[in-house]
């Protein structure tokens, strides 16, 4: 029974920590930022490839619907977002968008990948 509460307690510990960018200085994504529902199965993350606007600000909820040690975590390479994903719990991560380029987010074991791929906005 205590061991369950632990747990419970930990959990949601880790889906208010992780409704934000990832680390304790940073600012939750503005209301009206778009959120992106992205699946964490076995084989990866669906979709695995997304497109955003330069210096959008996004919220990607992460769900992992399959048990796989790999998708248990994530983070956005090139921030300090990261997050625990507890199965079948969606986990928000906000994150800006850069001015080009791309956003790569990977599972913990950095084997599993997604991209976003960042078109500048017309002058």
């Amino acid at each position: 029974m205590f061991r369950e509460s632990l747990l419970a307690a930990a959990v949601a510990v880790a889906v208010v920590a992780c409704g934000r960018s990832g680390g304790d200085d940073t600012e939750p994504a503005p209301a009206d930022a778009r959120r992106i529902p992205i699946e964490v199965r076995k084989t990866g993350y669906v979709p695995n490839t997304l497109e955003a606007a330069a210096n959008e600000s996004v919220v990607l909820v992460f769900t992992r619907v399959e048990d796989t040690e790999c998708g248990r975590f994530i983070q956005v390479k090139g921030t300090d977002a990261r997050a625990e994903l507890p199965m079948n719990t969606p986990v928000e991560v906000a994150v800006t968008m850069p001015a080009e380029g791309e956003v790569v987010f990977a599972c913990g074991m950095d084997m599993m990948h997604g991209i976003i791929a960042v078109h500048p906005t017309p002058d």
